[in-house]
């Protein structure tokens, strides 16, 4: 059902609905009443035929619930056309102007889908169980020469602290093309699971340069198979493109020739697969994790009840849910409020590295100042988020645990 730009549809479980914002492509899933009060609200602006839900059902509302709804569908932009675009788990809508979220600032996008739509047969087959059993074989044609001479890892773990610029810079161009192509990637395994692909662009993630492809219609995918399959879509793309190198090697060597490049493309993947599957920010990890736990918005979710149990945890006593689904949460949310702080400080980390050791100290220290500020706001923006939240709506987020 359309009303203006939001779509409202079934969604992937019993008696609950999707929203998409057809201006973001963003969505947000309501429970029943909280859809039909959606309704109710929206027949107000506009008029429009109803077939997909009795709006009786607004009624089993309190005055208190239907209050927060109307802040809610405010912020995330269902009656307002002034709104700027985040990136949330649930597709929330702010008003502040320029960036509400500095861990993640887009710079540029395109729109790839019919590219990805033209993606020949053979690429798109790589994506299903074919491709795991290409990357099955080469895993064993590769690891079959290195386990024959191990001390090609200990060469190359001494050389590759000693890389020239050359392959440094060659390093750098080839794993950006990579993580073009693990995007890509995403966009394929979305593309075959029904979804469409609005958006891919670079971002800074963190400070750091980034690739990024917008998935977002997987939240309209009813199979746990389906949603897991493009978390890991781009990573299954740097362990195909790492291992064909690993394995490209172990051939040459045979033949004694040592392209230490391809070891040093095979570890800048392999480390680059390890990153991504870091489940505390919202990487391919993290939605791989809520994929396989069948739990949406996990991290919100997992923070606050975490907190509920520090500060609350009368709440708790309520058995909200399963004794295993709390300790999930519960360490999922201190996690999520360890790591994110230790990601602004690798990107501090990383400037350190390669300027102030060498020897571009004013460059350093003023990088080092800027986002010393830009630091401070996002984790001071974090904390007065999450305060809100738990002051304002533990108990709905809690309920929908």
């Amino acid at each position: 059902m359309h009303v203006g730009y939001l779509e409202i549809i079934n969604g992937t479980r019993p008696h609950t609905y999707v929203v998409k914002n057809e201006r973001t492509n963003r969505y947000v899933k309501l429970g029943e009443n909280e859809t039909a009060y959606l309704i109710t609200c929206l027949n107000k602006i506009e008029d429009f035929q109803n077939d997909l839900i009795d709006v009786q059902y607004a009624d089993l509302l309190s005055d208190d619930s239907k209050t927060l709804l109307d802040q809610k569908f405010e912020e995330w932009g269902y009656f307002s056309d002034d709104v700027v675009e985040t990136d949330d788990d649930h597709g929330y809508i702010r008003k502040e102007k320029g960036f509400s979220d500095y861990t993640k600032i887009r710079i540029a996008s395109v729109n790839p889908d019919r590219l990805v739509q033209k993606t020949p047969y053979l690429i798109r087959e790589l994506f299903g169980w074919k491709g795991l059993l290409i990357g099955f074989l080469l895993t064993i044609i590769s690891w079959r020469g290195v386990l024959q001479e191990p001390q090609i890892f200990v060469d190359a773990a001494d050389k590759i602290v000693r890389m020239s610029w050359i392959e440094i810079v060659g390093l750098f161009l080839a794993m950006i093309i990579t993580t073009m192509l693990h995007e890509f990637g995403h966009g394929i395994c979305c593309m075959k699971n029904g979804g469409k692909i609005p958006k891919m662009g670079m971002m800074l993630f963190f400070g750091i340069p980034s690739f990024y492809c917008d998935v977002s219609d997987i939240y309209l995918m009813n199979k746990r198979k389906s949603t897991l399959g493009v978390a890991l879509g781009g990573v299954h793309v740097n362990y195909l493109c790492g291992t064909l190198a690993l394995g490209l090697y172990s051939v040459l060597h045979k033949f004694g020739i040592d392209i230490m490049f391809l070891l040093f493309y095979y570890f800048a993947n392999i480390g680059f697969i390890i990153f991504n599957l870091i489940p505390f920010v919202k990487l391919d990890g993290y939605w791989a994790l809520a994929a396989m736990i069948g739990i949406d918005n996990l991290m919100d979710k997992g923070v606050i009840f975490f907190l509920t149990c520090i500060f609350d945890h009368g709440i708790i006593k309520e058995k909200i849910c399963s004794i295993k689904k709390g300790l999930v949460l519960s360490i999922y949310g201190l996690g999520a409020i360890m790591v994110y702080p230790m990601f602004w400080v690798a990107t501090v980390k990383m400037v350190y590295n390669y300027l102030y050791l060498n020897n571009l100290y004013v460059p350093f220290y003023i990088i080092t100042i800027m986002m010393s500020f830009i630091i401070a706001k996002d984790i001071l923006n974090m904390f007065k988020r999450y305060q809100k939240i738990y002051l304002e709506e533990r108990r709905r987020i809690l309920r929908m645990v």
